[in-house]
């Protein structure tokens, strides 16, 4: 009904919140392809991150009643402007890291005595906190093939658990981190508790906050 009146501006504010997971996951596609055929403007508020991801093309982060980051929405969610941002958004890997240099293309950081090189930022300071996607994560065994990848990270699997799209692979060393992995995948690597692995993954998987 509300774009039956052709309003420049439409809110929508929790516009999935009475319905089950199933239906929302239903209805998304529908809303945003009525989003886009009809040209409106929509403002959509949410606290469900795949709603935004779905939905939106822009997004804004308000914390404590603050707007603490806006712009387009794979902006965001890949480079969150600080830990409170990434938490928010839901990035599963939080290294705090020592900035050892910074390069135009490139710094290169240190977090627990692992050498890793991260994306240019604005941070201030030595010190900053590298936000890394689980799904950006490689794991591979035995020798490394040649790889793109520049952060390669030896590691050793501590549990498997179940995510929203997959399997949450962690992954325990002098740097702990989450890996997002296929069922398939997991399988097909026999990744099992106390397995040794090495997690990599590329310079632009890391931006600092």
């Amino acid at each position: 009904r509300g774009f039956a009146a052709r309003p420049d501006l439409l809110l929508l504010d929790e516009p999935f919140a009475a319905l089950d997971p199933p239906s929302r996951e239903a209805l998304a596609p529908e809303l945003k392809e009525a989003i886009r055929s009809t040209g409106t403007t929509c403002v959509v508020v949410t606290h469900d991150r795949a709603e935004a991801l779905a939905l939106s093309d822009h997004m804004g982060v308000i914390l404590e009643g603050r707007l603490v980051q806006a712009g387009p929405t794979e902006v965001v969610f890949r480079a969150p402007a600080s830990e409170a941002v990434a938490r928010f958004i839901g990035v599963e890997n939080l290294v705090p890291v020592r900035i050892l240099e910074r390069r135009p293309d490139s710094y290169r950081l240190e977090a627990a005595g692992i050498p890793l090189v991260g994306l240019p930022s604005s941070v201030k300071g030595e010190t900053a906190l590298a936000c890394i996607r689980a799904e950006d994560i490689l794991v591979v065994l035995g020798p490394l093939p040649p790889l793109s990848a520049r952060n390669c990270v030896p590691c050793s699997v501590s549990a498997i658990e179940p995510a929203p799209a997959g399997l949450f692979v962690r992954l325990a060393g002098p740097l702990p981190l989450v890996v997002l992995l296929t069922r398939a995948a997991v399988e097909e690597l026999g990744l099992v508790p106390g397995k040794a692995v090495t997690a990599c993954f590329k310079t632009s998987a890391v931006h600092l906050a």
